[in-house]
């Protein structure tokens, strides 16, 4: 019984979320689809993808501490490497996409972004899930989790750290010669 009632509570919550996931006022090509993604995947070696919103702090931090000295590196020293900053938040405005594009940073929004907190994490979940439906990445099948959310993904579509979340951070590490830790 109780576990109907879970179900019920779980259908009308998700039914209600994603009827009002705001509608995004972006020209398309600041959007991208799972298959887009799967596709861009594949030109490179390894891609880091971060899951970001305008509201969490550990997402800037990450951008500006990592993925900017990333992006200079990259170019640098020509890896076979590619960043990809996915909003999953429909409060970024277009000039924070544009600032990443312009430093060599694909930044896109997710579809269907949400415009909360817990719509941005169900919308991260469920972008996680359609895309990559053998994922087996553990937060992910939970309700709550923490952003950003951080994948290390290989040209054949391989979730590197799907059950080892430090490894993207390890990687990212060894690339700017940091000492290995958060």
């Amino acid at each position: 019984m109780m576990n109907n009632k879970v179900f019920i509570w779980g259908f009308f919550l998700s039914v209600i979320s994603t009827s009002c996931a705001p509608k995004l006022n972006v020209p398309s090509e600041y959007i991208i689809s799972g298959v887009s993604l799967k596709d861009s995947l594949k030109q490179n070696d390894k891609n880091l993808v971060l899951f970001w919103t305008d509201w969490c702090g550990a997402s800037k931090h990450r951008i500006e501490r990592y993925y900017k000295p990333l992006s200079d590196k990259i170019k640098k020293d020509d890896l076979d490497l590619d960043l990809i900053l996915l909003a999953s938040d429909a409060n970024i405005t277009l000039e924070d996409m544009d600032k990443f594009r312009n430093l060599g940073i694909s930044c896109y929004f997710i579809d269907r972004p949400g415009g909360n907190a817990i719509l941005n994490r169900m919308s991260i979940k469920r972008f996680i899930n359609n895309t990559f439906p053998d994922n087996q990445i553990d937060k992910l099948t939970k309700f709550q989790y923490g952003i950003p959310v951080e994948l290390l993904i290989t040209k054949n579509l391989e979730i590197i750290n799907e059950k080892e979340t430090k490894k993207s951070s390890e990687f990212i590490f060894e690339i700017l010669n940091l000492a290995n830790k958060n």
